[in-house]
């Protein structure tokens, strides 16, 4: 199964990471209104992992919260390839913003 791995940094305290992180299935989900179903999400600590349905296709995956960056790891189903490059960056465009200073 292709993969998409994202890492961003941030300079902001592991906690407060945490907490953005978890508003990133939000915020997806607002995005893409009405695409995205089944949306499960599970955070423990500073690991965590999801999963969702778009346009048919099963997305899964885990983020990893460190003191100073995080890791987002996508699993994509092999009909996923052709928007493999649009997945990667919007992914790490949205995490920008949410790890962007106080």
């Amino acid at each position: 199964m292709p993969k998409v791995v994202v890492t961003q940094p941030h300079q902001l305290s592991q906690e407060e990471a945490v907490q953005r992180v978890q508003q990133l299935a939000t915020r997806a989900t607002a995005a893409y209104q009405g695409q995205v179903k089944d949306l499960q999400q599970q955070l423990e600590g500073n690991r965590g992992t999801f999963s969702f349905s778009i346009m048919g296709m099963k997305i899964s995956g885990q983020v990893d919260v460190e003191p100073d960056q995080v890791r987002v790891e996508v699993d994509l189903p092999l009909a996923a390839m052709m928007v493999k490059g649009r997945i990667e960056s919007e992914l790490k465009k949205h995490l920008a913003e949410l790890l962007q200073g106080s």
